[in-house]
């Protein structure tokens, strides 16, 4: 006896609404950086190696080139999204980096953070590249409380 499957209007909306939700997401960053010395065709060349093999692993650090034209690339995507959700958001990070011209180059999404430096930063901390958000909640007693033991041990 055959089945039949029938998709109902309100799964139809909820996925669209979702589609919607990430697509706008994805179009503007939540923060950009380009600053640094001009670039020149060998460095962006390498740039564009660094997107293309990113974009092939999903998620990494990169270097490419040598010398004076050396580039770094890191690419996060958030655990749990879909593959083709991190190639998408490091395509649209990847728009914002093109036109920049200058040899560092960051891009923050919800989903996503792209960098491109002219300098190794692999391994080393960055205190000169932030993005504080706040989410307009407040914190429970009980999350404080668990975070003033985990910082201060009381």
């Amino acid at each position: 006896m055959a089945r039949s499957h029938s998709i109902s209007p309100l799964n139809i909306f909820l996925l669209l609404f979702l589609i919607l939700r990430l697509l706008v997401s994805f179009s503007q960053p939540l923060s950009t950086r380009c600053s640094g010395k001009n670039t020149n065709k060998p460095y962006m060349t390498n740039v564009k190696y660094i997107l293309t093999k990113l974009n092939k692993t999903g998620q990494g650090y990169l270097p490419c080139g040598r010398d004076s034209n050396q580039a770094y690339g890191l690419f996060l995507c958030k655990a749990k999204l879909p593959t083709q959700f991190c190639r998408f958001c490091l395509g649209m990070a990847a728009k914002y980096i093109a036109p920049c011209r200058q040899r560092q180059a960051i891009v923050w999404y919800d989903a996503c953070y792209l960098k491109i430096w002219d300098t190794n930063f692999f391994k080393k901390i960055d205190t000169n590249n932030n993005l504080f958000m706040c989410t307009g909640k407040s914190m429970s007693l009980k999350y404080m409380m668990m975070l003033s033991r985990i910082c201060f041990g009381r």
